[in-house]
């Protein structure tokens, strides 16, 4: 059994869904007005038995892990780790699953090349003249001015296969894809 059925299967979506909004018992499910749209009598139903929810006014509905997405506006493996977190289950982090949502892959590439432009800009010789020239015409360094400049440099002048050609050595394909990705949309 995966990590999300484990979770699905131990979590109470009566004690979750009680967190944000109140629920009055009727029959053997529990009713209330929908969090998601506005309304007077109540529609908004969650099973027990069945472990799920639906609003017959807006007809959306799913389980937990649905209802804490749409509820927090968060991603599924943020849900994911939020849920596991309440019922005792950690969740094993591999970049390229599910568990990473698209922002922290973004997150995780800018911080690779983040690594190599400073080391490009403050150990390598091919960085000693941009670094100069920065030192010089600049009444300050910081680094992540220095970062941001020298990145700007050169995917200004298409030397963005310096970036790819350091994932590529260091075994980061899944960064290759994903900035490529990225850079179709530039």
């Amino acid at each position: 059994m995966d990590q999300v059925a484990i979770i699905r299967e131990k979590i109470d979506i009566v004690s979750l869904i009680s967190e944000f909004i109140t629920l009055k018992k009727a029959g053997r499910n529990f009713k209330a007005n929908c969090p998601f749209h506005n309304e007077k009598s109540p529609s908004f139903v969650v099973s027990p038995e069945r472990q799920i929810w639906h609003c017959f006014g807006c007809q959306k509905g799913g389980d937990a892990l649905s209802f804490l997405m749409e509820y927090e506006h968060i991603e599924f493996p943020e849900a994911l780790r939020i849920l596991g977190k309440k019922v005792g289950v950690e969740i094993k982090e591999v970049f390229g699953s599910p568990t990473f949502s698209q922002k922290e892959k973004i997150f995780q590439i800018n911080k690779q090349a983040a690594k190599f432009y400073n080391y490009i800009l403050t150990k390598h010789i091919i960085g000693k003249k941009a670094l100069n020239y920065l030192i010089q015409k600049t009444d300050y360094l910081c680094d992540k001015q220095s970062y941001l400049l020298y990145l700007y440099i050169l995917v200004q002048k298409k030397k963005i296969h310096c970036l790819l050609e350091f994932f590529l050595k260091n075994q980061l394909r899944f960064h290759v894809d994903s900035l490529m990705e990225t850079l179709f949309f530039l």
